[in-house]
Protein backbone atom coordinates (compact mmCIF):
# COMPACT_ATOMS: atom_id res chain seq x y z
CA UNK A 1 0.00 0.00 0.00
CA UNK A 2 1.17 3.60 -1.53
CA UNK A 3 0.09 6.39 1.06
CA UNK A 4 -0.37 9.21 -0.90
CA UNK A 5 1.38 12.39 0.69
CA UNK A 6 0.20 15.34 -0.16
CA UNK A 7 2.88 17.96 -0.72
CA UNK A 8 3.74 20.58 2.27
CA UNK A 9 1.91 24.31 1.55
CA UNK A 10 5.34 26.80 0.64
CA UNK A 11 5.31 29.55 3.34
CA UNK A 12 6.55 32.56 1.47
CA UNK A 13 8.46 35.62 2.57
CA UNK A 14 5.81 37.55 3.22
CA UNK A 15 3.41 35.37 5.11
CA UNK A 16 6.46 34.88 7.81
CA UNK A 17 6.49 38.38 8.53
CA UNK A 18 2.57 39.57 8.27
CA UNK A 19 2.72 36.04 11.33
CA UNK A 20 5.87 38.01 12.99
CA UNK A 21 4.50 41.34 12.58
CA UNK A 22 0.87 40.29 14.35
CA UNK A 23 2.41 38.17 17.12
CA UNK A 24 4.96 41.28 18.27
CA UNK A 25 1.88 43.82 18.48
CA UNK A 26 0.05 41.29 20.53
CA UNK A 27 3.06 40.83 23.04
CA UNK A 28 3.50 44.26 23.13
CA UNK A 29 -0.23 45.29 23.80
CA UNK A 30 -0.17 42.31 26.52
CA UNK A 31 2.99 43.88 27.72
CA UNK A 32 1.73 47.03 27.79
CA UNK A 33 -1.98 46.87 28.96
CA UNK A 34 -0.49 44.33 31.83
CA UNK A 35 2.28 46.45 33.30
CA UNK A 36 1.50 49.21 35.82
CA UNK A 37 3.17 51.32 38.22
CA UNK A 38 2.38 52.44 41.49
CA UNK A 39 3.44 55.43 43.09
CA UNK A 40 4.97 54.76 46.79
CA UNK A 41 3.65 56.27 50.01
CA UNK A 42 5.99 58.73 51.61
CA UNK A 43 8.27 57.24 54.37
CA UNK A 44 7.35 58.44 57.77
CA UNK A 45 8.85 61.48 59.05
CA UNK A 46 10.28 59.84 62.48
CA UNK A 47 10.76 62.62 65.55
CA UNK A 48 14.81 63.62 66.25
CA UNK A 49 16.65 64.58 68.85
CA UNK A 50 19.58 66.00 68.19
CA UNK A 51 22.56 65.78 70.95
CA UNK A 52 25.73 67.78 70.75
CA UNK A 53 28.30 66.89 72.94
CA UNK A 54 31.14 69.60 73.97
CA UNK A 55 34.08 69.91 76.59
CA UNK A 56 34.52 73.61 77.09
CA UNK A 57 32.84 75.20 79.87
CA UNK A 58 33.17 78.86 80.92
CA UNK A 59 31.71 80.70 84.10
CA UNK A 60 29.80 83.18 82.72
CA UNK A 61 26.39 82.20 82.27
CA UNK A 62 24.06 83.35 79.00
CA UNK A 63 21.78 85.84 79.06
CA UNK A 64 19.57 83.91 77.22
CA UNK A 65 20.05 80.75 76.02
CA UNK A 66 19.24 79.05 72.49
CA UNK A 67 19.79 75.82 73.34
CA UNK A 68 20.60 73.15 76.09
CA UNK A 69 24.06 72.49 76.94
CA UNK A 70 25.26 69.85 79.50
CA UNK A 71 27.51 73.24 80.33
CA UNK A 72 27.71 77.22 79.58
CA UNK A 73 28.87 77.80 76.50
CA UNK A 74 29.87 81.11 75.15
CA UNK A 75 29.78 81.90 71.63
CA UNK A 76 27.54 78.66 70.41
CA UNK A 77 27.73 80.21 66.74
CA UNK A 78 28.35 83.07 64.07
CA UNK A 79 25.14 84.00 62.89
CA UNK A 80 22.84 86.42 64.28
CA UNK A 81 19.39 84.07 63.80
CA UNK A 82 19.61 81.04 65.70
CA UNK A 83 19.87 78.34 63.61
CA UNK A 84 19.48 74.56 64.64
CA UNK A 85 22.23 72.63 64.86
CA UNK A 86 21.64 69.77 61.63
CA UNK A 87 23.49 66.87 60.31
CA UNK A 88 24.22 66.67 56.40
CA UNK A 89 22.39 63.26 55.84
CA UNK A 90 19.05 62.26 58.52
CA UNK A 91 19.30 59.34 60.23
CA UNK A 92 17.41 55.98 58.27
CA UNK A 93 13.81 55.43 59.08
CA UNK A 94 13.12 52.21 60.58
CA UNK A 95 10.95 49.46 58.84
CA UNK A 96 9.00 47.05 60.92
CA UNK A 97 8.72 43.62 59.45
CA UNK A 98 5.44 42.18 59.64
CA UNK A 99 5.12 39.30 61.64
CA UNK A 100 8.43 39.89 63.15
CA UNK A 101 8.46 41.21 67.03
CA UNK A 102 11.00 43.10 68.15
CA UNK A 103 13.89 41.10 69.91
CA UNK A 104 15.20 42.36 73.17
CA UNK A 105 18.76 42.84 73.19
CA UNK A 106 21.08 42.92 76.35
CA UNK A 107 24.34 44.27 76.94
CA UNK A 108 27.12 41.37 76.63
CA UNK A 109 30.58 41.94 76.49
CA UNK A 110 32.86 39.76 74.57
CA UNK A 111 34.01 36.31 75.38
CA UNK A 112 37.11 36.27 77.84
CA UNK A 113 39.83 35.05 75.47
CA UNK A 114 43.23 33.28 77.07
CA UNK A 115 46.75 35.31 77.07
CA UNK A 116 48.60 34.17 74.12
CA UNK A 117 51.46 31.90 75.46
CA UNK A 118 55.65 32.71 74.66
Amino acid sequence: MNAIVAPRPQIGEAERLSATVVLSVLLHGLLLLGVGFVLQDAAPVMPTLDVILTQTTTPLTPKQADFLAQANNQGGGESEKTNRPRDTQPGLVPKPDEGVAPRELRAQAPAPQPPPEA
